[in-house]
């Protein structure tokens, strides 16, 4: 998870102006977050008497709740929200994750302070990545240094199979490639790893960005052909003034074969299961034999293909392009990867084309926030310890989870009064929910990051020795099983994920705090932010392509035939009605590629709401600060997507993003909700009104 069709506002309710104008003179701000010394807010037990946790400030009475309830709730802030310089977005989980920055940053410093730290333990590791990182003077001096051994490599290839050889090479340090390798659950036998390749290979964020006719896609292609000229003559190396436009060429017929963003959701579609002997079927124009040997594949495992026309494309490229075309495309994708773990001049060309022109900031990012990212990124385990031990709340962890446990209960009441599926399906569905794995806070078992060489004088050398752990450790994943206590997220993420293969839903202790979860706040807002959290992740499961894994975790059909077209009518409706949304410059959503968030996002609404229903138990509906508990519950899930994003990173967003704008996410769901018309006096003619017999209704 993670973050049009215009609502035309009618005349102010002056009502329900009132109501918040009453509001705002009894609700003071939302608690702040701790500010990183000692642990958060959301540690103090459950005082007697919560707080609506309402923000009142942030909300613009102007906006009718029937007509723009995210702009209801967050019109205010949207208002007068500036949106920092070296930043693509604000708002609720843009912020949290700030603060989650500025955290690791405290606890990344304070290691880095220590002299006496063992040779070979996290904290050394910690301590000297983040060093390396910063120590800017030997960066400018280093210059081109730390990569001319990849650069001589790539001088010295003389064929199509050296070539490859190199492509295995980049990807076990880091760098790029046209074909992609990792390991992962097979999605047919859940009980094992498999090797898997992805089509790769593209700089620019999406095909789109090379084939759009479009003046901005064709503005942003000709800053590209300049940005690599730029970078080759910064690197002084050969044929710069002809770099640009063989690279742009030759990742456009990169490009012209890439699946698209939809179709690489199919699951079913993209799984191509192939014995290493069989892989010549696809390709034989290079010989795989080598490449897999040297990416270090034992020759008995067999591999899954995801995009097996990308590769056979790749395969007629290699020979219908020239080697010295191809010999180009490698410096650069070389020059690109490691960029910014250069010195100032590498970085600040990079950003200028990047950062400034593909992703709209208007100012790049402070050092420190880079170095601390690479320490995140390369030690995640290790730095996210640290993080549990300063910041986590076990209070907060346990009472999640009886939230967690009261949602599930729920869904599984939702499946069972359904009416468009059958007994036998639903026992199914149900076997599936009752098998789903709850994970929370942080693994019970941390990577082990023993043996791994990091050295304070040596940042390009300890990113590449940490990329190669990570790759041999997944080869090990290879032959010792899958790993039920592997988490494929740090803790300190504020995010959350389901996985199909593991079925198990799992959050971080990075979001387990406000303004998603504070146990100050009563009940109903808390159901209405981490409770819709918690049941778009299991929704996940129940999702277009969730829901094609069974219980075990393995792509396996349980559902009727009839069942099938019941539940693909009712998502096809959620895509309809996506589709009919446009962004302020008039750019439609895509429905069919948001589904599974639209999905998740409608379906947890719909059951953390009748949880929240429950667990009240019978007790009288308390109002707080003029609001009912009904009505506190869909503030606090309008409240979670309060954002302002740049308009550069939104038209990259719409174009590549699974997640519907934040807006969408709010009024989508809301507007198909018939709990939410009651609670808010929603009629025909308001701007979130749609007809009863048109509302989507899944889950």
């Amino acid at each position: 998870m993670t973050l049009t069709k215009h609502t035309n506002l009618l005349a102010i309710n002056k009502g329900w102006a009132v109501r918040v104008g009453l509001a705002l003179a009894l609700l003071s701000a939302l608690v702040a977050c701790s500010n990183g010394e000692g642990r958060s807010h959301t540690q103090t037990a459950r005082v007697a008497a919560p707080v609506s946790g309402v923000i009142v400030a942030n909300m613009n009475p102007d906006i009718r709740p029937q007509d723009d309830f995210y702009g209801y709730v967050n019109g205010g802030w949207q208002d007068k929200a500036k949106l920092p310089a070296n930043k693509l977005a604000t708002g609720a989980f843009y912020d949290l994750r700030a603060l989650s920055l500025q955290r690791l940053k405290l606890l990344v410093e304070e290691t880095a302070e220590g002299e006496d730290w063992p040779a070979g333990s996290e904290a050394q590791m910690i301590a000297d990545m983040y060093r390396s990182a910063m120590d800017i003077r030997r960066l400018n001096r280093l210059g081109l240094k730390p990569i001319a051994p990849l650069l001589e490599q790539i001088d010295a290839i003389q064929s199509v199979d050296q070539l490859m050889g190199f492509f295995a090479d980049s990807q076990i340090l880091g760098g790029g490639t046209p074909l992609a390798f990792y390991v992962g659950i097979d999605s047919k036998d859940s009980s094992n790893y498999i090797g898997q390749f992805w089509q790769f290979g593209l700089s620019l964020p999406d095909q789109d960005y090379y084939l759009a006719s479009t003046e901005e896609m064709q503005k942003l292609r000709r800053g590209f052909r300049k940005h690599v000229v730029e970078l080759f003559r910064l690197a002084r190396l050969p044929g710069a003034s002809d770099a640009g436009e063989q690279v742009l060429a030759l990742e456009t017929k990169l490009a012209e074969i890439h699946w698209d963003r939809v179709q690489n959701r199919d699951v079913d579609s993209r799984y191509h299961r192939f014995n290493q002997s069989e892989l010549p079927q696809i390709t034989d124009r290079f010989h795989w034999d080598s490449y897999l040997q040297r990416l270090g594949l034992p020759s008995d495992e067999p591999v899954l293909i995801n995009q097996p026309s990308y590769v056979a494309g790749l395969g007629e490229l290699l020979h219908s392009l020239s080697l010295d075309d191809w010999k180009t495309y490698a410096r650069w994708h070389t020059l690109n990867s490691f960029s910014s773990l250069l010195g100032d001049e590498f970085k600040q060309t990079r950003y200028e084309f990047f950062g400034r022109q593909v992703e709209g900031l208007s100012a790049a990012r402070p050092e420190w926030n880079q170095a601390v990212s690479l320490v995140d990124d390369s030690l995640g385990d290790a730095l996210g310890r640290l993080y549990v031990e300063r910041y986590f709340s076990e209070d907060a962890k346990q009472q999640v989870l009886r939230m967690v446990g009261n949602i599930k209960v729920t869904f599984a009441e939702r499946i069972k009064n359904l009416e468009w599926m059958s007994p036998q399906t639903k026992q199914k569905a149900l076997a599936k929910l009752a098998a789903m794995q709850v994970k929370m806070g942080y693994p019970d078992q941390w990577l082990d990051y023993s043996g791994l060489d990091i050295d304070s004088r040596y940042l390009v050398r300890n990113w590449m020795n940490s990329q190669t752990y990570e790759h041999q450790r997944q080869l090990r994943f290879l032959q010792e099983g899958v790993k039920p206590w592997h988490w494929s997220m740090a803790p300190q993420r504020v995010n959350a994920y389901y996985s199909p293969t593991r079925n198990e839903i799992v959050f971080p202790a990075g979001i387990l705090q406000a303004p998603f979860y504070d146990a100050s706040h009563d009940d109903a807002l808390n159901y209405g932010a981490i409770g819709t959290i918690i049941g778009h992740e299991m929704a996940h499961a129940f999702d277009d392509q969730g829901a094609r894994y069974d219980a075990n975790g393995n792509l396996n059909n349980w559902w009727s035939e009839a069942d099938y077209t019941a539940f693909r009518e009712r998502t096809h409706a959620l895509v309809t009605q996506f589709n009919g949304y446009q962004w302020k410059d008039g750019q439609a959503l895509n429905g069919e590629l948001t589904l599974g968030e639209n999905i998740g996002d409608l379906s947890g609404l719909a059951i953390a709401y009748e949880a929240y229903r429950h667990s009240r138990a019978g007790k009288p509906a308390q109002t707080l600060d003029g609001f009912t508990p009904e009505q506190r519950f869909f503030i606090g899930f309008a409240q979670i997507w309060r954002s302002k994003i740049n308009p550069q990173t939104m038209r990259k967003r719409l174009t590549t993003g699974t997640h519907s704008p934040a807006q969408f996410r709010t009024i989508g769901p809301l507007s198909n909700f018939t709990p939410f018309y009651q609670a808010f006096d929603v009629k025909p003619g308001d701007g979130m009104y749609i007809p009863s017999q048109q509302r989507v209704s899944i889950w």
